[in-house]
C-alpha cells in the first residue's frame, strides 16, 4: 500500500471540503477524476458538480478520463492495478446513480461540467449582461499588451487636453520619469497588466507618488474598458471581474448567484496555485452563501512549487494563505498533502530534494516564497 493512501481515500469524502497539495507526479488529475466519480454517486444532477481548470486542454483531458472510466465500467474491461480497480469501483457506483436518474452520461458526456475558469466567467457575464457590463464581449485574449499600450497613450493624451488638475498630475508623473513620456506610457501599460495588484493596495495618504499612480491607473483603466468595447475583446482580469460583479455583493447577492447556489453543489478547482486575485475573488463569491453541513463542498488542488502563470497574475500566496488559514471565504478546508511520486525514480527525487531544499527553505505568504516538500 502506498504511504499516503489514507489521505487519498480521505480526499474522496463527498461531505467535506479540502485543499490538497499535490506535487508533480503525485497523481493529481487521477485524484480529481476519482473525486468527481465519487460525487456523481451522490448527486441528483451531474451538472451540480463543476470542475474548473486553467486550460482547455486540461479540461478536455479530465472530461475524457472521466468518460473513459464510465465507458470501461460499462464494457466490463479488466482493471489491472490498484488505481484502476478503485476507479472501476467508483465508476460502477456512479453508473448505478446514472441509471436511477436516467442521465445517460456514457452517450451524453456534455452533462459533465468541466471547463476553464474563463469559460465560466464568460457564461456568467452572458447571464447578467446589464450588471456585468460585458454581456456582448466576444473574445478573451491572452496577450493584451497592445491594448494596454493604446489605453496608456489615450489616457496620457487626455490628461494634457482636459483640466488644469489633470495637467498638473501629468507634469508630476512626467518629472518622476525625467519627462520621458515613452517610459511613462510603458509603465502605465505594465500597471494595467497588473491592475488587480495595484487596486488591492491600501491607500497611502502620505505618499503623493502612489496616489498619483493610482489616479493614472484609474484613468487608464477607464480608457482600457472603452478599447475593450471597441475591439469586442477583453483580457482575463476584466472578464473575471465582470463575472464577480454579476454575482453581486456579499450583502446583496444577485439572482444569478442564488441560481448558481442551487445549481452548483460541489466545486473542484485544479491548479489552484496559479490562481490570480480576481479568480480567487470569483471562487470566494461563488461560495459566499455556503455554510457548513448544507451539502456544498469545495475541493482545491495544486502545487505551490509549480506556480508558473505569473504572466496571468497568478499569486501563489493565495494558495499558501488558504492552506495556513484552512479556509477560503466562508468555506472551511481540510489540508491534505500527497507524498507518493508515480513519475520519477527515487534517485531523481532524492537529487531534487538535496539540490533545492537549501534554497527553498520556508513558506512566506508575503513574499510568495514556497518551501520544498519531500515527495
Amino acid at each position: 500500500m502506498i504511504p499516503d493512501r489514507h489521505d487519498r481515500d480521505r480526499a474522496l469524502d463527498p461531505s467535506r471540503s479540502f485543499i490538497v497539495e499535490a506535487p508533480a507526479g503525485s497523481g493529481k488529475t487521477g485524484l480529481l477524476v476519482q473525486r468527481y466519480l465519487r460525487l456523481l454517486s451522490i448527486v441528483d444532477r451531474p451538472e451540480s458538480i463543476v470542475a474548473m481548470t486553467f486550460t482547455r486542454k486540461a479540461a478536455a483531458e479530465m472530461k475524457e478520463r472521466i468518460h473513459a472510466a464510465l465507458l470501461e465500467a460499462t464494457d466490463g474491461q479488466p482493471a489491472d492495478d490498484e488505481y484502476r480497480q478503485q476507479i472501476r469501483k467508483l465508476a460502477i457506483t456512479a453508473l448505478e446513480r446514472d441509471r436511477k436518474f436516467g442521465w445517460n452520461l456514457v452517450s451524453d458526456s456534455g452533462r459533465l461540467q468541466i471547463q476553464t475558469i474563463d469559460s465560466l466567467c464568460a457564461m456568467l457575464t452572458r447571464h447578467m449582461p446589464v450588471v456585468s457590463e460585458f454581456g456582448g464581449v466576444g473574445k478573451v485574449i491572452e496577450n493584451a499588451g497592445e491594448l494596454y499600450r493604446l489605453a496608456a497613450r489615450r489616457m496620457l493624451g487626455k490628461l494634457t487636453e482636459t483640466s488644469e488638475e489633470n495637467a498638473e498630475l501629468f507634469r508630476r508623473v512626467s518629472l518622476h520619469f525625467d519627462n520621458d513620456i515613452a517610459r511613462v506610457e510603458r509603465q502605465v501599460a505594465r500597471m494595467l497588466e497588473q491592475r488587480d495588484q495595484w487596486r488591492s493596495l491600501a491607500y497611502q495618504e502620505d505618499s503623493q507618488l502612489v496616489d498619483d499612480f493610482r489616479r493614472l491607473l484609474e484613468e487608464a483603466h477607464e480608457a482600457l474598458r472603452v478599447i475593450f468595447r471597441e475591439r469586442s475583446s477583453v483580457d482575463f482580469t476584466e472578464v473575471t471581474r465582470a463575472a464577480i460583479k454579476a454575482l453581486g455583493a456579499p450583502e446583496q447577492p444577485s439572482d444569478l448567484l442564488y441560481w448558481l447556489d442551487y445549481r452548483i453543489e460541489h466545486l473542484l478547482v485544479d491548479e489552484f496555485q496559479d490562481t490570480s486575485r480576481a479568480q480567487y475573488d470569483l471562487i470566494k463569491a461563488l461560495t459566499e452563501q455556503w455554510s457548513e453541513s448544507d451539502g456544498h463542498t469545495l475541493f482545491l488542488v495544486g502545487d505551490p512549487m509549480q506556480s508558473i502563470y505569473r504572466f496571468r497574475e497568478a499569486e501563489v500566496s493565495l494558495f499558501l494563505r488558504c492552506w495556513e488559514d484552512r479556509q477560503l471565504g466562508s468555506v472551511r478546508l481540510e489540508p491534505l498533502r500527497l507524498t507518493t511520486n508515480f513519475r520519477s525514480t527515487p534517485e531523481i527525487v532524492e537529487w531534487t530534494e538535496a539540490t533545492f531544499a537549501p534554497i527553498m527553505t520556508e513558506n512566506n505568504v508575503t513574499e510568495s516564497a514556497v518551501k520544498l516538500r519531500p515527495a
